[in-house]
């Protein structure tokens, strides 16, 4: 049962490997087929060729991250010691599979308008967004620190009078 396990996630990631290498190599030949063949001289900027630079960089670095992840490992016979990560899985991996899409997608309607690079900034305005729900509201605004209703408060009143009048007894 597990060796079947093993080989359906096996099966599933080579499929994402595949799609994954294609998908990246269509988006970036569409990209740079684009702007670097059909753009004059005139039309291509400094701030085009740090765009470009920037996306090929973003984009690498999550192929090969997301890439590697998938690859199963293998003993010196061949076979299969680990299947690779579960790619379906939430975490890391979904959070850079979605800025990976977002770049093709930016890196594609880039080539109609630059206005389409301000797309960009969803990823780290929805990073600024989480870090502000999980970690620093939680943080500043602590249960504690919120107004509680009356019988919220008789009830820990009464939970501490009853902890004061008994304290330790029946402990030894």
């Amino acid at each position: 049962m597990a060796n079947q396990a093993i080989k359906k996630l096996l099966k599933a990631n080579e499929s994402f490997r595949k799609t994954l290498l294609i998908q990246t190599f269509a988006v970036n030949a569409i990209f740079f087929g684009l702007r670097y063949v059909f753009l004059t001289a005139g039309e291509w900027t400094f701030i085009n060729t740090l765009l470009a630079a920037f996306s090929v960089t973003v984009g690498g670095v999550l192929f090969l991250s997301l890439y590697s992840a998938a690859a199963p490992s293998l003993d010196a016979s061949g076979a299969v010691v680990d299947a690779g990560s579960d790619m379906n899985a939430s975490g890391i991996i979904e959070y850079q599979k979605d800025i990976l899409y977002v770049l093709h997608f930016v890196q594609v309607t880039s080539c109609i308008s630059d206005k389409f690079w301000l797309l960009f900034l969803v990823v780290p305005l929805y990073a600024l967004y989480m870090f502000w729900i999980h970690i620093l509201k939680p943080w500043i605004f602590r249960p504690d620190d919120l107004p509680m209703d009356e019988a919220t408060l008789k009830k820990m009143k009464k939970m501490e009078r009853r902890q004061r009048k008994w304290g330790n007894q029946g402990r030894m």
